[in-house]
């Protein structure tokens, strides 16, 4: 069946090309935004990676991610520490936050605790050493 419209016909096209896995972990590293956003860049711009810059760069505008990057930018002064011991492992987390309020929160503590268990049982499986997680 033949299109009516070009653009779409070029649009139905470019959505479903190949995206190259350099490119994307390029302008991962360049942009440090998710790849699935990455991706879709490409996929809208032929898999050119300047035409993807200046696409998501339009799209961020669009959908405040500079807001978004901003507050991710703010200082976390906050925040508990949880040491958590079974058998011969201890498991230490540092989780940290904006505001005291949040480090008291229900919630927040049980992330801590989850997180000092999953810790602990990645160590029980073999994993040896010191390990550093960033959310």
């Amino acid at each position: 069946m033949l299109c009516r419209t070009r653009p779409l016909c070029v649009r139905m096209l470019s959505s479903n090309a190949a995206v190259s896995k350099k490119v994307l972990q390029k302008l991962r590293s360049e942009t440090g935004l998710p790849f699935i956003k990455i991706k879709e860049a490409l996929q809208e711009t032929d898999n050119n990676p300047d035409k993807a810059l200046k696409w998501l760069e339009e799209k961020a505008t669009e959908q405040n991610w500079a807001k978004a990057q901003k507050l991710s930018q703010r200082e976390t002064s906050q925040g508990l520490v949880g040491v958590f011991q079974q058998k011969d492992f201890v498991s230490m987390v540092t989780l940290q936050c904006e505001t005291e309020s949040v480090a008291k929160n229900e919630n927040f503590i049980s992330l801590l605790y989850h997180s000092a268990i999953a810790l602990q049982q990645s160590q029980e499986n073999g994993a040896i050493g010191l390990m550093m997680y960033s959310i």
